[in-house]
């Protein structure tokens, strides 16, 4: 397995669509990265570190699709909520739905 598969994870994915899936990955990347900056700048968000808190954000969200399925005692909706709610306290937001 060459390098790039090993990097996006993705054993069935065609050698020739990897370079694709990798600049995706990269422009996913930069524009959270730039919408962090751009809200910390702008007084929005409250954040250490905007690579990596974008990173733990990304990462949560890449994760769904390891362990949700039909098996797990939650909707979509409801991993989504929560989810966007786990970012935005680490964004320093207090969600509206909570004190």
């Amino acid at each position: 397995m060459d390098r790039a598969h090993q990097h996006l994870g993705q054993h069935a994915l065609a050698p020739d669509l990897v370079v694709e899936a990798l600049a995706l990955r990269g422009e996913a990347r930069r524009l959270l990265f730039q919408a962090l900056h751009d809200g910390a700048e702008a007084g929005v968000f409250a954040l250490d570190d905007v690579i990596l808190t974008g990173t733990a954000i990304a990462a949560i969200g890449m994760r769904v699709a390891a362990w949700f399925g039909p098996d797990q005692p939650y909707t979509r909706e409801q991993v989504a909520d929560h989810h966007a709610r786990l970012a935005l306290r680490m964004l320093g937001v207090t969600p509206k739905d909570e004190p």
